[in-house]
């Protein structure tokens, strides 16, 4: 398969796992398995179902794939996009790539979320939506 499907239902069926790095259902070939291990353990991420952050979700909720949209704080943000750049380029290692990983613009809103001044990031509400990428070999 080049992709992960439309759904959760398909996206179980075709043996595809869940990188919470990019809330992203992954093919086999696109899933790094030893960098989203890191990011799960890099904190006990907290997720929420409001955009108040008053309703938390649990990491262990939110890795199964099947809640969205999720709200997220802008540390999450940060160290998102920061393992996404470490993911890009395992990627290029590793000859795989997905659509969303590839795509230029997350890597232009990455560095305005990074380059953000620091009291407007303080308020900034991130939602976390479940995607289906298309994984691509490169070459």
């Amino acid at each position: 398969w080049s992709s992960c499907g439309d759904s959760l239902e398909t996206a179980r069926n075709r043996n595809c796992s869940f990188d919470l790095i990019s809330f992203a259902w992954q093919t086999p070939e696109c899933y790094d398995t030893e960098l989203v291990s890191e990011f799960a353990s890099w904190n006990n991420w907290t997720f929420y179902a409001d955009d108040k952050f008053t309703s938390p979700v649990s990491q262990e909720i939110a890795i199964q794939g099947n809640r969205t949209p999720l709200f997220v704080k802008w540390d999450y943000h940060i160290v998102h996009c920061t393992f996404m750049w470490r993911q890009m380029h395992r990627a290029y290692e590793r000859g795989w790539i997905d659509s969303h990983l590839g795509n230029y613009s997350h890597t232009l809103h990455c560095q305005h979320m990074i380059l953000m001044d620091s009291s407007a990031a303080e308020h900034a509400i991130t939602v976390a939506r479940v995607i289906y990428p298309q994984c691509t070999k490169m070459g």
